[in-house]
């Protein structure tokens, strides 16, 4: 009320321009953006006098403070394309803004460790992307003994050596309407059409990640109990036990 009472009274006041951004700053703490917008645009287009003796008058010095808040709001609102282009205007300015910026550019990729689905259902995978624009993608058929033999672990299981290995298939998924800042998800279907284990490696955007689909009908639950490991096996579609599996504990 003091701010816009000084305003009023005081409208070529030198101290204007400050009185009018902390009158900006106090909307934006109140969460009253509707306001808070109204008087930083104000901020941004008009002139402040700020030499009493020769009347002369200049852009506000907090303009790049304003433009911070606006992307403050819109950020908060969900307008990530909007609070992108005013934290890229002021991200030489204040470290917050940078940080900001770099969160929402970040590209990233992310796949499931593995996938298992029954011999009677088609095969895909969830992948999560962020501002990638191509996805290029190869799908191998493998022998799950051995890629244990090699990496011990499903971890970074992309990076062995799949020299002279012909792909099932490879193909590419254009994201180019993704780039919005936001993780978002796509399910890929995987040409499985056996029993069996393909390995599913994703490039793109100078990202790389992996995953193993596992194609059967056989579900496993493991009891461990002190130092003994129990192992049952069943069918994934009716839950009846299974005979005759052969089991390897590593």
């Amino acid at each position: 009320a003091e701010a816009e009472a000084f305003r009023r009274r005081f409208p070529a006041s030198t101290l204007l321009a400050k009185v009018t951004y902390d009158l900006c700053r106090t909307y934006f703490d109140r969460g009253e953006f509707a306001r808070a917008r109204e008087v930083a645009k104000e901020i941004l287009t008009r002139e402040y006098r700020w030499d009493r003796a020769h009347r002369k008058v200049r852009p506000s010095e907090f303009r790049p403070h304003v433009t911070f808040l606006l992307g403050q709001m819109a950020h908060t609102e969900g307008r990530f394309a909007e609070a992108v282009e005013h934290y890229r205007k002021v991200a030489g300015k204040f470290a917050d803004a940078r940080d900001a910026l770099a969160f929402f550019t970040s590209t990233g990729l992310r796949l499931p460790e593995s996938v298992v689905c029954g011999t009677d259902e088609p095969a895909s995978v969830k992948l999560e992307t962020k501002n990638l624009e191509k996805l290029d993608l190869k799908v191998y058929e493998v022998d799950l003994m051995i890629l244990f033999a090699v990496r011990k672990d499903l971890k970074e299981i992309n990076r062995i050596d799949l020299t002279g290995i012909v792909p099932v298939r490879e193909w590419s998924v254009h994201l180019a309407e993704r780039r919005d800042f936001r993780w978002r998800e796509e399910r890929v279907p995987v040409p499985a059409e056996r029993k069996g284990v393909y390995l599913v490696v994703a490039k793109g955007g100078g990202h790389d990640g992996s995953t193993v689909v596992i194609k059967s009908d056989l579900e496993i639950k493991v009891q461990r109990v002190e130092d003994r490991v129990r192992v049952y096996a069943f069918h994934r579609r009716t839950r009846e036990p299974v005979r005759g599996v052969y089991v390897k504990v590593g």
